[in-house]
C-alpha cells in the first residue's frame, strides 16, 4: 500500500511521549540503559525491526520490555525493548495490516485489521486466526475496543461504513453510519462515555448510542479526509482530527465546531494523534516530517528531539508504567526510541 507524505498514512494508536524542551547530542542507548539510565539522551536511537514501513507499535502494559511493531503484512515482536525482533504472524499471511490493535485487560489478545478481514490471536500473536463472521467486506481500515468492556470493538471499513462486535469479534453486525461516502480510516471512543465514539474518513461522524445512529459533525472543517482522531481522556468534549494534508483541528463541544490547531506543524499528513492522559493540554503529533509536541492544547507546536534518519512517522507508542520511553515506528521501516523525562 502506498504513501504519499502530502496525503495519509493514518496509523491508529493512541499514545503520547513526555519529550524536554532540550534537543543536545548524546551516545547511543541500549533499550535496557534506556529504562534504566536516569539521564535522557533526547535522541532518537534506531533498533530495527527493518523492512517495509512500520505500521503499527504496540507495547505491553505489564511487561514493557515486549514490544510489537507490523511492516507491510508481518508482526515482529521484541522481548528486549527492540533490540532484537522475531515474526509472529503464522495464520495471518503476507497481507497489508492496517490496526494492530491489544486488549487493554489482556495483553496476549490482538486484532488485526487487513484487506482480508479481522485477524485474531490469543496468545500474544504467537498464532492468528480470521474471525470476520458478519462482515460483508474483506477491507477494514482501523478497528477500536471499548476500554470499560472489551468484548465490545468496532471495525471501519473501505466502503461500507462501520461493524460492531459485541463478543470479542466472533461475530460482527453493520451498524447504521450516515456516511455519504462510508470509507472509514480512523475510530476513537470516548473514554469516559465507550457509547459515544467517532469515525473518521470523509468527514467526521459521531454516536453517542454505541453505534446505532450517526450523524457527520465536520461543520467548519475543510479538506475533511480525516486519517486520525483522538478523544481528551479527561474533557472527553475535547476532540482533534488529523485531516490529509497539513491540518490538525481541534473541537471543544464534541465535534459540533472544528476550528484549526496547527500553528508550527509542518504542511505534511498528520499520523497520530496523541494526548497525555495526566496532563491533556500536552498533546503530540506523528507526521510525515518528524514528532510535534504542544503544551497549550494544540495552539502551538514544536518538533520533538534529533537524531531520525527517517522523519516520516507513522505510529507512536510508550510504556505505559513510567511514559518515559518513547518508540515511532518510521516509514523507513525502522523503530526509533528516545529517552524523556516529564
Amino acid at each position: 500500500m502506498g504513501c504519499n507524505p502530502d496525503r495519509d498514512f493514518a496509523v491508529s494508536m493512541r499514545v503520547f511521549p513526555y519529550p524536554s524542551e532540550a534537543e543536545q547530542d548524546s551516545p547511543t542507548f541500549s533499550p535496557a540503559q534506556l529504562s534504566a539510565t536516569g539521564t535522557p539522551p533526547y535522541v532518537w536511537v534506531t533498533h530495527g525491526p527493518g523492512g517495509r514501513g512500520i505500521g503499527n507499535v504496540v507495547v505491553d502494559p505489564q511487561t514493557l520490555t515486549i514490544l510489537y511493531a507490523t511492516t507491510g503484512g508481518t508482526i515482529f515482536k521484541s522481548i528486549d525493548g527492540g533490540g532484537n525482533w522475531s515474526a509472529v504472524n503464522p495464520g495471518l499471511g503476507d497481507q497489508e495490516i492496517h490496526t494492530l490493535l491489544m486488549d487493554p485487560g489482556n495483553p496476549s489478545t490482538f486484532y488485526a485489521a487487513t484487506l482480508k478481514g479481522v485477524f485474531k490471536s490469543t496468545d500474544g500473536a504467537a498464532n492468528w486466526s480470521a474471525t470476520n463472521a458478519g462482515l460483508t467486506t474483506p477491507y477494514i481500515m482501523a478497528l477500536a475496543i471499548d476500554p470499560q468492556t472489551p468484548s465490545i470493538l468496532y471495525a471501519g471499513t473501505e466502503g461500507q461504513g462501520v461493524f460492531k462486535s459485541i463478543d470479542s469479534g466472533v461475530t460482527w453486525k453493520q451498524v447504521d453510519i450516515a456516511l455519504t461516502n462510508p470509507y472509514v480510516h480512523a475510530l476513537a471512543i470516548d473514554p469516559v462515555t465507550p457509547t459515544t465514539l467517532y469515525s473518521g474518513g470523509e468527514g467526521v461522524f459521531k454516536s453517542t448510542d454505541g453505534g446505532n445512529n450517526w450523524r457527520e459533525i465536520s461543520q467548519g472543517m475543510t479538506l475533511p479526509l480525516v486519517q486520525t482522531l483522538a478523544v481528551d481522556p479527561k474533557t472527553p468534549d475535547i476532540v482533534y482530527a488529523g485531516v490529509g494534508k497539513g491540518s490538525l483541528w481541534k473541537s471543544t463541544d464534541g465535534g459540533e465546531n472544528w476550528k484549526i490547531s496547527n500553528a508550527g506543524l509542518p504542511d505534511t499528513a498528520v499520523s497520530d494523534i496523541l494526548i497525555d492522559p495526566e496532563k491533556p493540554s500536552t498533546v503530540f503529533v506523528a507526521t510525515a516530517r518528524g514528532v510535534y509536541r504542544s503544551k497549550d492544547g494544540g495552539k502551538n507546536w514544536r518538533e520533538v528531539g534529533t537524531g531520525l534518519s527517517h522523519a516520516m512517522i507513522g505510529p507512536l507508542a510508550f510504556d505505559r508504567q513510567t511514559t518515559t520511553i518513547l518508540y515511532a515506528g518510521t516509514l523507513g521501516g525502522d523503530v526509533y526510541v528516545i529517552h524523556l523525562t516529564r
